[in-house]
């Protein structure tokens, strides 16, 4: 509970108006409220069981007179016995009773009880009747003969005249039990009441001797012993189902009336049970009957004596009780009142009119009045003309019961205003309360709050540090300090992340240097709050800087978010005070707690701006195109869809704008809402690599692979889509190459195993007719096709090993210039009357090569010259030196290669547009196996053109340690 809360409390209970009794009776009360809540509750058991036993009291004397039973009929021989109607009325008012148990039976469970007894009623009525008139009408006779009425003493006859009237009252009390009293007697109680004093006068007789006070005008015939019995029970029953009526709210009271009761009728029924005994000793002759009257008479007096004086001195305690609580009541209550004026929040009473009747030295001194001023102004004396509107509302909820906490403004007798929090109330009698606490300080907090909170949410691209400012500047505002800082991160070791400074002009604050460490005072403030009267006294103090300004109060309040420290406040210096002060460290506590959240804030802005910023580069650089496309059609591109955007000139507005033309591979276009962006927004449909084509507006065509799905926000809602153009225009050209690297395997490989097989078919032939001159002709033509199949086998297994990165070189030491004159000498046959020039510019050339591998590069380059060369072109090999690197070229004349076809010379199944239709063999892997060889050895291989002149491959290889060195 909040401090005015339970001051508004403790007033409520000092004006409440005081009960002596209870209050001096409350401490029992409250010990015994396990017994008091049972003594509610157990009347209404009581009926149930008086009901139950009036029930089955009544059933068992029926089954009496069926089954013959004398001694259930009539209990004691020669007294009366209980008849068929008797027995009959206490089945009937038993279940009436116990229908009506509960205290708003159902409508049709009290007609029902009603309607049983009423039927009491009229045969109670009935005979009475019968007894005032003495006329027989039978109603005894109304049941089927049974084996115990042709039994000798039990003649057929009516109830008792006692038992008659006893059941005209109950059935009436049972009539009457839930209707509305008019006065302060109930008639159900009443007639219960009358029921069982008839049925004691009865049990009277029976104890005293006198028979005619139960027994009839027919001698022998009058009301049974266990008729008396059940019609007490029974009456008891009535009289307790309703445990609020006024008897037995009396009995059961906790009042001084219950109590005397409670005593007075121990007393009243143990007077009976004296006469017993008395009587029961005249009867054995012990003493005559004036010793009786007189024994009856002493004894009862001394009973009465017993009770009064017992009562008195329990009133009497109860008495001192009662003066010794109001004493103490009253001493509360004086030291309750010196509280209250002592409180450090305002208290103001004020009477019926709205006029103040009293006011603590607080309320005097929050508003700068004294007592004597404030006592008689009214409430709207102190309020701004602004605020009496909400009055009228204020006072309609407190009159209604209701407290009032709300904040106010209050008018200082200087004119200022004072915002202020109001806990108001109606007091018991009639006055109004109101407990008033100055919230300026809590208003400042907020107010700094605020300002941190909008330089959060109000520009979400302002920096961190920009937000550390106005914390910082608003810390300084709430302490009232002369200079503030804030420090960020950092430890003992390395400065603070980010440090603030306010208080001094920015070339004085630049003098300061870098940042500070966590050391010193700074270091002290960790898991809580520090203040310090004196700075230079303290024992953790390090000194000042020569430029840093003076500083001795000082207050460090540490900014925690989930547990986590974030930061730190320092205030220093505080403003017409010695030191900082509570109240001081409380409200910068305040403000830090809401300064954790500003921070984490924009910590998370700066994070998700960094993030944005790479995610938008991350996409922007994609070669895949990106579309993203919220709800209502407004699209984001990335740099490589923009190339392909148009306007949407569809005017289809179901669906959002189209930016792209999008069609069918065939080249068909897409309809609007069959375009898998679309389907995404409008029905959710997900889209996964689609082939499509993308229009460029220049006209051409480009194949790409298109997926889109839908992006659902947290609720689930799709909130845009997201779509992806995959270029397959390379996978295409390169399905293209292999399709046409296919039928050129196909064709080439198909013309040396056709010509072997022709030859080996005629070469048989020849040796089946014996014509043999002409054999090594055609072995050798066998010959030349396997050779040239076994070159094209062993590219392609090249081709293999250097796509599964398996090539391997036997390297040795090797001179470049030696093996290339070995190889010329040795690939003589490929330049038959060809003129080969060798320039070696340097000589050795040791490297660490694999000499087969760097033939075969040779002999390629070679092969390739003769092919594509001028035929009588002269083929130029050169071998220099460049950098670390050997370098080898092979030159030819010729047409050249075009300057298009270059980049692509050293892809796979690579062949020139003019290469392809000069019928020249190949497979269009050569020069792609050369290019995996040389850089296999660390070197690359490259090509130079001049279109009608001449093309020059060359190539590099590296050269070994030393003589890289000599080079250098």
């Amino acid at each position: 509970m909040r401090p005015i809360h339970a001051v508004a409390a403790v007033c409520a209970r000092l004006k409440a108006p005081l009960l002596p009794y209870q209050e001096a009776t409350r401490n029992t009360q409250e010990m015994s409220s396990n017994s008091a809540q049972q003594r509610q509750t157990w009347p209404e058991h009581v009926g149930a069981v008086a009901a139950i036993a009036a029930q089955l009291l009544g059933l068992v004397v029926f089954a009496g007179w069926w089954l013959g039973i004398a001694r259930v009929v009539q209990p004691i021989p020669g007294m009366p016995e209980m008849v068929q109607d008797t027995a009959l009325c206490f089945v009937l008012v038993g279940t009436s009773l116990l229908l009506l148990r509960q205290p708003y039976p159902r409508r049709r469970w009290r007609r029902l009880a009603q309607i049983f007894a009423l039927i009491a009623v009229a045969l109670a009525a009935l005979t009475l009747i019968e007894y005032a008139v003495g006329v027989d009408l039978g109603i005894d006779r109304t049941y089927v003969s049974s084996p115990l009425q042709a039994a000798p003493g039990f003649p057929v006859t009516r109830s008792g005249l006692g038992s008659a009237a006893a059941f005209l009252l109950i059935g009436l009390a049972l009539l009457t039990l839930d209707t509305r009293r008019a006065v302060r007697t109930d008639l159900s109680e009443v007639l219960a009441v009358g029921a069982a004093l008839v049925a004691l006068t009865s049990a009277a007789g029976y104890l005293y001797g006198a028979t005619f006070l139960y027994e009839t005008d027919i001698p022998g015939k009058g009301m049974a012993v266990h008729t008396i019995f059940a019609m007490l029970v029974l009456s008891a029953g009535v009289i307790c189902v309703r445990p609020d009526r006024p008897l037995m709210a009396l009995v059961t009271s906790n009042q001084v009336g219950g109590f005397v009761v409670r005593r007075l009728l121990i007393g009243a029924f143990s007077i009976p049970v004296l006469g017993l005994l008395i009587t029961v000793g005249l009867r054995r002759s012990l003493y005559d009957e004036p010793y009786a009257a007189a024994l009856l008479a002493v004894t009862a007096m001394a009973i009465a004596v017993v009770l009064v004086l017992a009562t008195g001195k329990a009133l009497d305690r109860i008495d001192t009780a009662r003066t010794t609580s109001e004493r103490a009541v009253a001493e509360r209550e004086e030291r309750l009142r010196d509280l209250i004026r002592q409180a450090s929040d305002g208290v103001f009473l004020a009477d019926l009119d709205g006029r103040y009747t009293e006011v603590n030295d607080a309320g005097c001194k929050m508003l700068g009045y004294r007592r004597e001023d404030l006592v008689g102004k009214t409430i709207m004396d102190l309020l701004p003309a602004a605020d009496l509107p909400r009055l009228d509302a204020s006072k309609a909820a407190l009159l209604r019961g209701d407290p009032q906490v709300d904040e106010w403004t209050l008018l200082r007798r200087d004119g200022t205003r004072l915002p202020v929090e109001v806990s108001a109330k109606i007091l018991p009698d009639g006055r109004w309360q109101g407990l008033v606490r100055d919230i300026s300080a809590r208003k400042t907090v907020e107010r700094a709050g605020d300002a941190v909170a909008e330089a959060v949410t109000k520009s979400p691209q302002s920096s961190l540090r920009a937000v550390l400012e106005t914390i910082t500047m608003q810390a300084k505002t709430v302490a009232d300090a002369e200079y503030a800082a804030f420090g960020f991160g950092g430890d003992s070791e390395h400065p603070f992340d980010e440090w603030v400074f306010v208080g001094l002009p920015l070339d004085e604050a630049s003098r300061l240097g870098p940042p500070p460490r966590r050391v010193g005072l700074l270091s002290l403030v960790r898991d809580h709050s520090i203040r310090i009267a004196n700075v230079p006294n303290h024992p953790a103090f390090r000194g000042f800087p020569a430029v840093h300004p003076r500083m001795t109060s000082f207050l460090g309040v540490p900014i925690r978010r989930h547990g986590r420290a974030v930061g730190n406040l320092y205030l220093a210096n505080k403003r017409g005070k010695a030191e900082f002060t509570v109240a001081d460290e409380q409200a910068v506590e305040r403000l830090a707690a809401r300064a954790g959240t500003a921070i984490e804030t924009a910590r998370l802005y700066q994070a998700e701006r960094l993030e944005r910023a790479w995610l938008a580069a991350v996409i922007d650089q994609m070669p895949e195109g990106v579309v993203l496309t919220n709800a209502t059609g407004t699209t984001l591109e990335n740099r490589s869809m923009q190339a392909f955007a148009r306007h949407d000139t569809s005017g289809d507005q179901r669906y959002p704008a189209v930016r792209y033309d999008l069609r069918l591979p065939d080249g068909q276009p897409v309809a609007h809402g069959d375009q898998p962006q679309t389907r995404a927004l409008a029905t959710g449909a997900s889209t996964s690599s689609q082939e499509f084509s993308l229009r460029h507006p220049d006209g051409r065509l480009l194949p790409v692979l298109v997926s889109a799905a839908p992006v659902f926000d947290e609720q689930g809602n799709r909130a845009g889509a997201v779509t992806i153009y995959q270029d397959v225009s390379t996978l295409k050209e390169l399905e293209r190459m292999r399709e046409e690297w296919s039928s050129v395997v196909a064709h080439d490989l198909r013309q040396p195993v056709a010509i072997i097989a022709f030859e080996a078919d005629r070469l048989g032939r020849m040796f089946d007719s014996g014509r043999l001159a002409e054999g090594s002709k055609v072995t050798e033509r066998i010959r030349r096709s396997t050779s040239r199949l076994n070159t094209m086998i062993n590219d392609l297994l090249d081709v293999s090993r250097l796509e599964a990165r398996r090539l391997s070189l036997e390297r040795t030491k090797a001179d470049l210039a030696s093996l290339i004159e070995d190889a010329v000498d040795r690939l003589s046959s490929l330049v038959p009357g060809r003129r080969v020039r060798l320039q070696l510019h340097v000589r050795p050339a040791p490297a660490w090569v694999d000499a087969a591998r760097f033939e075969q590069v040779l002999g390629n380059l070679i092969s390739n010259a003769v092919k594509y060369g001028e035929p009588e072109g002269e083929i130029a090999i050169e071998l220099a030196t460049q950098g670390s690197q050997y370098k080898v070229s092979v030159v030819n004349a010729g047409g050249g290669i075009p300057p298009g076809e270059i980049p692509t010379l050293f892809e796979r199944f690579a062949r020139g547009k003019t290469t392809r239709g000069s019928g020249v063999p190949g497979l269009g892997l050569g020069l792609y196996i050369c290019k995996g060889l040389i850089e296999a050895h660390g070197g690359r291989i490259w090509a130079e053109s001049i279109p009608g002149k001449k093309t020059t491959f060359s190539f590099t290889v590296p050269m070994l340690p030393r003589a890289a060195q000599a080079a250098a």
